[in-house]
């Protein structure tokens, strides 16, 4: 919530189950670095789907409390285990826009559930430029925040070759 860990005394519809030491413990995992995403050799990581909603936009009932690179309602670097496969999808958690619902969801779960082949991309950015108020502010000294919205879509096909010849 803002940026901050759930505090454990928000007993109210049980959102202190959210606290990353009560996460920690339900799990039996040790908590590094505040953060509670790796599992610490209990569970294999291949078999967690990570789906990452990252449009904050969207979702109105917490957008304004949990803030920016967040689906509304998670924090990107919250919603992710170490080592497991994940997407990044431009959605909020729920809502008329949400990722709870969608058809990009439900395609990126059943291709996690029932594929046979596995693909990593990465995304190098070589160069960013900032716009010219923000550079002005950096080059003062000033510290600058944000995030870009990247948009990339891979189809992989598969190719039946049938040769005439035999």
């Amino acid at each position: 919530m803002a940026g901050l860990n759930v505090p454990r005394f928000l007993g109210l519809w049980d959102i202190n189950n959210f606290n990353r030491k009560s996460i920690a413990g339900y799990l039996k995992l040790s908590p590094r670095g505040g953060r509670v995403n790796r599992l610490g050799g209990h569970f294999p990581p291949e078999r967690f789907f990570c789906l990452v909603g990252t449009n904050h936009r969207d979702y109105n009932a917490t957008r304004h409390v949990v803030g920016s690179r967040s689906d509304g309602l998670v924090k990107i670097d919250c919603a992710w285990v170490e080592d497991a496969p994940r997407v990044h999808l431009y959605l909020a958690h729920s809502g008329p826009f949400g990722m709870v619902n969608s058809e990009a969801g439900y395609l990126n779960l059943t291709r996690f559930l029932f594929g046979d082949a596995r693909m990593l991309g990465r995304m190098v950015v070589e160069h960013l430029p900032l716009p010219p108020s923000l550079q002005q502010a950096r080059d003062e000294g000033r510290e600058i925040e944000g995030s870009y919205h990247f948009e990339c879509t891979v189809m992989p096909r598969l190719y039946l070759h049938i040769d005439p010849w035999q």
